[in-house]
Protein backbone atom coordinates (compact mmCIF):
# COMPACT_ATOMS: atom_id res chain seq x y z
CA UNK A 1 0.00 0.00 0.00
CA UNK A 2 3.07 2.19 0.75
CA UNK A 3 4.26 1.60 -3.08
CA UNK A 4 3.40 3.24 -6.55
CA UNK A 5 3.43 1.76 -9.97
CA UNK A 6 3.55 4.13 -12.64
CA UNK A 7 3.23 3.27 -16.28
CA UNK A 8 2.25 4.30 -19.70
CA UNK A 9 -0.05 1.07 -20.90
CA UNK A 10 -3.56 -0.39 -18.97
CA UNK A 11 -1.73 -3.59 -18.52
CA UNK A 12 1.10 -1.70 -15.98
CA UNK A 13 -1.53 -0.22 -13.80
CA UNK A 14 -3.11 -3.68 -13.53
CA UNK A 15 -0.59 -5.33 -12.85
CA UNK A 16 0.42 -2.47 -10.28
CA UNK A 17 -3.01 -2.88 -8.82
CA UNK A 18 -2.79 -6.53 -8.36
CA UNK A 19 0.76 -6.36 -6.44
CA UNK A 20 -1.16 -3.86 -4.30
CA UNK A 21 0.37 -0.58 -5.77
CA UNK A 22 -1.28 2.79 -5.87
CA UNK A 23 -0.83 3.57 -9.61
CA UNK A 24 -0.31 6.34 -12.13
CA UNK A 25 -1.00 6.08 -15.68
CA UNK A 26 1.28 8.54 -17.77
CA UNK A 27 -0.56 9.50 -21.15
CA UNK A 28 2.31 9.26 -23.68
CA UNK A 29 0.01 7.58 -26.73
CA UNK A 30 1.07 3.73 -24.99
CA UNK A 31 -1.73 4.33 -23.22
CA UNK A 32 -4.20 3.86 -26.14
CA UNK A 33 -2.79 0.59 -26.96
CA UNK A 34 -4.93 -2.56 -26.56
CA UNK A 35 -3.47 -4.75 -23.45
CA UNK A 36 -0.27 -6.92 -23.36
CA UNK A 37 -1.50 -10.59 -23.80
CA UNK A 38 -1.07 -12.88 -21.06
CA UNK A 39 -1.67 -16.34 -20.51
CA UNK A 40 -2.94 -14.58 -16.40
CA UNK A 41 -6.09 -12.98 -16.22
CA UNK A 42 -6.31 -9.54 -16.86
CA UNK A 43 -9.08 -7.53 -14.63
CA UNK A 44 -10.24 -5.05 -17.56
CA UNK A 45 -12.19 -3.12 -14.77
CA UNK A 46 -8.88 -1.53 -12.76
CA UNK A 47 -8.85 2.18 -13.42
CA UNK A 48 -5.56 4.21 -12.05
CA UNK A 49 -5.54 5.72 -9.02
CA UNK A 50 -4.41 9.20 -11.25
CA UNK A 51 -3.53 10.09 -14.53
CA UNK A 52 -1.08 12.68 -16.18
CA UNK A 53 0.50 13.38 -18.90
CA UNK A 54 4.35 12.88 -17.83
CA UNK A 55 7.05 11.36 -15.06
CA UNK A 56 7.28 15.11 -13.96
CA UNK A 57 3.64 15.22 -12.66
CA UNK A 58 3.17 11.31 -11.48
CA UNK A 59 6.38 12.34 -9.27
CA UNK A 60 4.97 15.35 -7.93
CA UNK A 61 1.53 13.64 -7.04
CA UNK A 62 3.06 10.60 -5.70
CA UNK A 63 5.21 12.91 -3.43
CA UNK A 64 1.79 15.11 -2.02
CA UNK A 65 0.60 11.32 -1.26
CA UNK A 66 3.77 10.55 1.15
Amino acid sequence: ARSFMIGDRMTDIIAGASAGCRTVLVETGQHLAPLIETSDSIDDSILPDHTCASLAEATRWILEMI
